[in-house]
């Protein structure tokens, strides 16, 4: 609105400062001789000057670029400007009208009335100016005349007022008009606008939807095509109407797509919908997955008079679909079959077995000591092998047998169509053998040892599950008999079943009874020779055979919920002998207590030691907790990483035991808060003059440890070389058979008393209590 004013006013005022001029320039030819020089030349001689440089400031700003800021400056200006020259206009000819004789009064005042309304209408565009104008100019001349005391000179103002006052009304209608007028260009402007930017926006939806949309008539021909189908497919728009689309149609899908298309054309449900997935040609001659949908309108009858629909590329789509599927099914590393497509290739072979008659051989193979491979030389390598062996296997392999990877390094092989007398360990025999020939891996010679487990259908299981487990029973016989060796299922095998489920019930039982105890080995400081701690071990009584370790219930170890009642109990037994030694005066130093994976797969394991320490009323820095690397390598590690916070904050512990057997890492030490490294005693076992290696090995763990502050322990001490080589090499603790083996509760408390009263020599006395 302010522009519109703005533009209006430019165009005006220059036309009314020429009026002025005029008016003025008539005024004072009129006057000339009646008056002094300077009321009729010079007075009009200086407003003109100033009208003239106020019409040019206004010619000057036509052509540029203001702010409304500016123009509302300018605004104000013009109005104290055509004020105060009406005011000298009007005062002007107010001095000529006294100075005139009766008979040209009259003329003068219309000259100036005549010239304040002339200013008045070319102001038009700022109202508030236009009255200023009219009232300053018009007034004097106007007031002058209604205190004349002469009758006609007062019906002569009397008029002038009548005709003021339609002025101001004719200003505020035009004034109000002329804002009608700017607001209707407005929003037709903006109406305007937003037609070009619909059409646009419709053009772009089109032109570069990445879809290709389409209509078709109620017989399906199609009119019209987005611009896209001719990039995509390089047949032009006009080519493809009607039916010529179906020339880009993979010949493979093309009756497919026509049945479903006049499946939908002839449909007459409420809401038909055409959907089809197919091969399109493109420009380049490749063909590319695509996805037709469209969807009827229907007119007042309901009968259907136009499809509207798009063409949509699902190629990328489609290939992650088959690939989802050749990986469902196949092992993504070796190319082999997984354990689901090994269930589907094994039930067509028994399937094909009953109709003809024949049998199944079923073998379960396993890569020895791979976990070695794997650990020496790598992951990179580990997987080096296993793609090697299931090639090698592969290749091997008689006509109709197929082979697949169960998981990790364990493979599996069927021999279909075994005639009942033909010897299955002796062909699977000769499959492995070629297999087992050494492999060189980033040039590291490594030998291959297999070791497998055969069963025969329907001999040793008469449906698929059940062959197959007795195929991993005769594995497990193999290799506990001795790697590298073939051995058929036998039902005696399955022997080894049962004695898993007797480990369960033995521990479950020993629990239940309270017949698990915590026995403890001493830790000694290798600096003072003093006792600095004890590593609480498990022992269970059994009812026949006595005093039993921990191997003999491995099994309960493996299930989740044995396991973290386990660790409970001697959570509770630990606690209890630390507050019955405390109690007694004697300092254990700090007791260390073995966590398991499944404590820490619950997610409570550091509340469940902490409500118990705070339970039994013993300090937290009385207790540590050891684990092994396979828990800082398990799907839980971050509830471990949470676990060590909480438990370091609180002041217990952590020690990592086993450390340079598996896969832990330095990134390991640095992600989870460690206190201890515990040398595996594979380790300290070699350390002599000969093994250098070990020695190297044994140096480098204790001193990555001691730039990281962590403390370490050497697991295995049995001569005193191996303790005079740790304290050469700055290790803290030992441990082992050389100080003493695990202790029950009672015979630690002793230990405990006699070495408070023999603490100078305090090997010598735990060598000869432990040998009593």
């Amino acid at each position: 609105m302010l522009r519109e004013q703005y533009a209006s006013l430019g165009r005006q005022i220059p036309l009314m400062y020429l009026l002025m001029t005029i008016n003025a320039g008539f005024l004072a030819v009129v006057a000339h001789r009646e008056t002094r020089t300077l009321v009729s030349i010079a007075v009009p001689a200086v407003l003109t000057a100033v009208s003239a440089w106020r019409a040019g400031v206004w010619l000057l700003r036509r052509e540029r670029d203001v702010s409304v800021q500016q123009i509302e400056k300018r605004f104000r200006t013009t109005m104290l400007a055509a004020a105060l020259l009406s005011l000298c206009y009007g005062s002007w000819g107010l001095l000529l009208f006294a100075g005139a004789d009766p008979t040209r009064a009259s003329s003068i005042a219309l000259y100036v009335f005549v010239g304040a309304i002339g200013a008045c209408y070319s102001l038009q565009a700022l109202p508030a100016a236009a009255r200023l104008v009219l009232l300053f100019g018009a007034a004097p001349i106007t007031i002058r005349l209604l205190v004349s005391g002469d009758w006609y000179l007062i019906g002569t103002g009397m008029t002038f007022l009548l005709v003021a006052a339609v002025i101001v009304r004719t200003l505020a209608a035009n004034q109000s008009a002329f804002c009608e007028l700017v607001q209707s260009r407005s929003e037709m402007g903006a109406l305007l606008d937003a037609l070009r930017q619909g059409e646009e926006h419709y053009r772009f939806s089109v032109d570069l939807n990445p879809q290709i949309p389409w209509i078709s008539d109620a017989q399906g021909g199609v009119r019209e095509l987005s611009p896209r189908w001719s990039l995509m497919t390089g047949i032009p728009t006009a080519q493809g109407l009607g039916t010529g689309w179906m020339q880009a149609v993979h010949n493979d899908d093309l009756a497919l797509l026509i049945a479903k298309w006049n499946a939908a054309l002839e449909d007459r449900e409420a809401a038909p919908v055409a959907d089809a997935r197919y091969r399109l040609r493109q420009a380049d001659g490749n063909f590319r997955w695509v996805r037709a949908r469209s969807y009827p309108r229907r007119d007042e009858t309901g009968q259907i008079v136009m499809w509207y629909g798009n063409i949509e590329d699902i190629h990328d789509q489609v290939i992650a679909e088959q690939a989802l599927r050749h990986a469902a099914h196949h092992d993504a590393l070796t190319g082999l079959p997984n354990r689901t497509g090994f269930a589907e290739e094994l039930s067509r072979a028994l399937a094909t077995a009953r109709r003809l008659g024949t049998h199944v051989g079923i073998a379960v193979v396993d890569i020895d000591n791979f976990k070695s491979i794997n650990d020496g030389l790598g992951h990179a390598a580990g997987d080096a092998v296993l793609k090697a062996v299931g090639a090698r296997i592969h290749e091997a392999l008689p006509p109709g047998a197929c082979v697949a990877r169960l998981g990790g390094d364990e493979f599996a092989i069927i021999l279909p169509a075994l005639q009942a007398d033909q010897d299955c360990v002796a062909r699977i025999g000769t499959v492995l053998e070629p297999v087992s020939n050494p492999l060189t891996v980033d040039e590291s010679m490594v030998e291959i040892g297999l070791s497998a487990g055969v069963a025969t259908w329907p001999l040793d299981g008469d449906v698929p599950e059940a062959v197959l487990k007795s195929a991993d029973l005769a594995l497990y016989s193999a290799k506990a008999n001795g790697q590298g060796t073939v051995e058929r299922f036998v039902p005696s095998m399955r022997h080894a079943v049962e004695a898993r489920n007797t480990m369960l019930r033995d521990a479950r039982a020993s629990l239940r009874d309270q017949r698990v105890i915590a026995f403890y080995q001493p830790k000694i400081s290798l600096q003072t020779e003093s006792i600095v701690g004890f590593e609480a071990l498990l022992r269970w009584q059994h009812r026949e055979r006595g005093l039993q370790s921990p191997a003999s219930i491995a099994a309960a170890f493996e299930d989740f919920s044995l396991s973290t009642q386990i660790t409970d109990r001697m959570l509770d037994l630990v606690l209890a002998d630390i507050c019955r030694w405390r109690d007694q005066g004697l300092s254990p130093g700090r007791i260390a207590i073995n966590g398991s994976p499944a404590d820490f797969r619950r997610g409570d394991f550091a509340d469940r030691i902490l409500t118990r320490l705070d339970k039994h009323g013993v300090a937290p820095s009385l207790l540590e907790v050891e684990v092994t690397e396979t828990v800082l390598l398990s799907q839980v590690a971050d509830t471990v990483e949470r676990a060590f916070g909480l438990l370091r904050e609180e002041g217990v512990t952590i020690a990592l035991d086993d450390f340079g057997t598996g896969h832990a890492s330095l990134a390991h030490l640095q992600q989870f808060p460690v206190d201890v490294l515990k040398i595996d005693r594979s380790f300290v076992e070699r350390l002599d003059e000969r093994d250098a290696s070990s020695t190297a090995i044994v140096h480098g763990v204790i001193d990555i440890a001691r730039r990281m502050g962590i403390r370490t322990v050497a697991e295995g001490v049995e001569t005193s070389f191996q303790v005079a080589k740790l304290r050469e090499l700055g290790c803290d603790i030992a441990q082992g058979y050389l100080f003493g083996r695990a202790l029950s509760a009672d015979r630690t408390s002793q230990l405990l008393s006699r070495a408070k009263d023999h603490a100078s020599n305090i090997a010598d006395v735990m060598q000869r209590w432990s040998s009593r």
